[in-house]
This record gives C-alpha cells, structure tokens and sequence, in this order.
C-alpha cells in the first residue's frame, strides 16, 4: 500500500521494481491512494503486467 501522489511519474520505477524485485512479482495486490489521476489518464499510462486495474479517479466534485 502506498501514497503516491503525481503516480505517474514514478511508473518506470514500478516497472522496474516489478520487474527485478522477487517482493513484487510475487505480490497478489498493490495498493495506491492519492495518485492525482483523473479520467483524462488512460488505463494503458498506469497498467502493469499481469494486474488488473480497478481505479476510483478523483471527479472535479472531490
């Protein structure tokens, strides 16, 4: 679980730790709050192999 506020700057650093980090590739969820996306970011920009997204965007009322 993490607070990872402007998320998507750091994917290439999630990718990576995901991709070299026995921790991560064993993982079964990841958790982040705070990201800042909004529905203007596509799936595609956030997603990892072999995870699937569910995702509560802020909304410009929150």
């Amino acid at each position: 679980m993490a607070n990872v506020q402007s998320f998507r700057n750091k994917m290439d650093v999630l990718h990576g730790r995901c991709r070299t980090e026995k921790s991560f590739r064993d993982v079964c969820i990841i958790t982040l709050f705070k990201t800042w996306l909004n529905d203007s970011v596509p799936d595609e920009e956030v997603s990892l192999d072999n995870f699937t997204i569910i995702r509560v965007d802020r909304t410009s009322n929150s």
